[in-house]
């Protein structure tokens, strides 16, 4: 695109943004903006182009930022859970595939596990160490996968997909979701965030078996990821939560019944010793005498049973499901861990760049900016202070996502794109 052509395309975008019913400060900034390029555009032309090809194509950028970030971080702190992972994978692709879950410490799924093991068996043929290499596959993927989310929403609602997934991969990549996770071992987590919301579109869409199939996939990933079932109750349509029923449990089936069938499996016997009992759940478990799994299948029962509620409205974006479930699975987990917060604060964002409640552009920046204090405030305030503020947030922001919903005027039928 030549150099007018880009002035003009940003000249267009700066109109949108000061049409009247804009905020003022939202029209300060983009009449500034467009001052300013014009005058980069007659100033440096060449820098303005290179700007422009990076804006165009946030997925390899930020693809590539997470992994080389990610990478550097894991060789440096070196997260025990991390190089747990690789050990039981590189093990797992040997003679004793079927009982890499005697161990009971291994949290995760078998999907998770040959991932990386092949990763780590791959890093190794060429001599690199096998979890730095692992980690950042896992982060570039997650950050790609963050970003192809965010575009197909916002393309659903007939939105230009950039700035969603500047906005989502942003928060994942430099919000630093994405160090926290992997620092910790665990960008899983983020990831099955993500593979929710991928069901959710199915759900939206009325893909029965293509919402089953991912939600039984982030199953195989991580047990947790059978709390998107609920999704297949948006829309309430029978035929799709027969599909999504069936294709869930088929996947869910062959990912970990050889495992039961052929091996050994301990992950029952785990115990989260580590627990403070700062968790609404555990204060409970603790007056009741209730067992550690006992404690999960009531958490997992209310984050559904919360889910399920709100999955029950015939419109609206079904990204609430997802912030409901995530968020009452977060409320009630014995165990409260920094990176835990990753899938929901991703979830968040998306609904708030791509649904057709979201809130105004100041909101939605300022709900980026927020994202790094979400990172850091867990390693500099007291713990009780962060897991009440937590607490809180972990009832308040579904409860205004599902207001917002339920205030948002019905999607119109014409599909026309609407402003940003």
């Amino acid at each position: 695109m030549s150099g007018l052509a880009q002035q003009e395309e940003w000249r267009v975008v700066a109109e949108t943004w000061t049409a009247p019913g804009r905020s003022p400060i939202v029209q300060r900034y983009a009449g500034w903006m467009s001052s300013e390029l014009d005058r980069a555009h007659a100033d440096h032309p060449g820098l303005v182009r290179l700007v422009r090809a990076v804006s165009l194509r946030p997925a390899p950028v930020l693809a590539l930022l997470a992994a080389v970030s990610a990478a550097l971080v894991t060789a440096t702190v070196r997260p025990s859970d991390a190089w747990l992972f690789v050990r039981a994978a590189s093990a797992m692709l040997g003679p004793d595939f079927f009982d890499v879950f005697a161990d009971p410490v291994l949290q995760v799924g078998p999907l998770f596990l040959v991932g990386v093991g092949l990763v780590a068996r791959a890093a190794e043929m060429v001599g690199l160490p096998p979890a730095p290499v692992v980690a950042g596959v896992q982060a570039g993927l997650v950050a790609w996968l963050g970003v192809a989310v965010a575009a197909a929403f916002a393309r659903d609602g007939g939105r230009d997909p950039r700035p969603a997934q500047w906005a989502v991969g942003g928060a994942l990549v430099v919000g630093g979701l994405l160090t926290e996770g992997v620092g910790s071992g665990h960008p899983e987590e983020i990831a099955l965030g993500l593979l929710l919301a991928v069901a959710a579109r199915a759900a939206a869409r009325g893909s029965g078996v293509r919402l089953g199939l991912v939600i039984g996939l982030a199953t195989g990933v991580k047990a947790w990821g059978l709390l998107g079932a609920p999704l297949a109750l948006h829309g309430r349509r029978v035929r799709q939560v027969l599909l999504a029923a069936g294709a869930c449990v088929l996947t869910v089936a062959l990912c970990y019944f050889p495992f039961f069938v052929w091996g050994h499996v301990a992950t029952f016997s785990f115990r989260w010793d580590s627990a403070d009992g700062s968790s609404l759940l555990r204060v409970a478990a603790g007056q009741l005498g209730m067992s550690d799994w006992g404690m999960r299948v009531v958490q997992g029962a209310a984050a559904a049973g919360a889910g399920a509620l709100v999955a029950r409205r015939r419109r609206g974006s079904p990204l609430v499901v997802v912030v409901t479930v995530v968020a009452v699975r977060l409320l009630l987990d014995p165990v409260r861990l920094t990176y835990y917060t990753g899938p929901l604060v991703a979830a968040v964002v998306l609904w708030a760049w791509t649904a057709q409640a979201r809130p105004g552009v100041v909101t939605r920046i300022v709900l980026l900016a927020a994202v790094p204090l979400v990172v850091v405030l867990p390693y500099v305030l007291p713990t009780p202070v962060v897991d009440g503020a937590a607490s809180v947030l972990y009832v308040v922001v579904p409860l205004a996502v599902v207001a917002a919903e339920r205030r948002a005027p019905a999607p119109s039928a014409s599909g026309s794109p609407t402003a940003p």
